[in-house]
């Protein structure tokens, strides 16, 4: 399995906490993978790991916390 680097988190966390703010909703996994420059395949694997650490919580397909 890949290294999951640290600098992703952050850019990840960043661009939901930006897109919620602004939207009012929760980006889905296309709108963070289109904003950030990161593949989907990639993004899923980060919330994943995020969901993992606590750092956030997936209520439903574009329901993250």
């Amino acid at each position: 399995m890949r290294t999951l680097r640290e600098e992703n988190f952050s850019l990840l966390r960043s661009y939901i906490e930006q897109y919620a703010d602004e939207r009012g909703v929760s980006p889905s996994i296309y709108d963070i993978a289109e904003g950030t420059g990161i593949p989907k395949t990639t993004v899923s694997r980060y919330l994943s790991a995020m969901e993992e650490r606590g750092l956030l919580r997936r209520e439903s397909r574009r329901g993250l916390v």
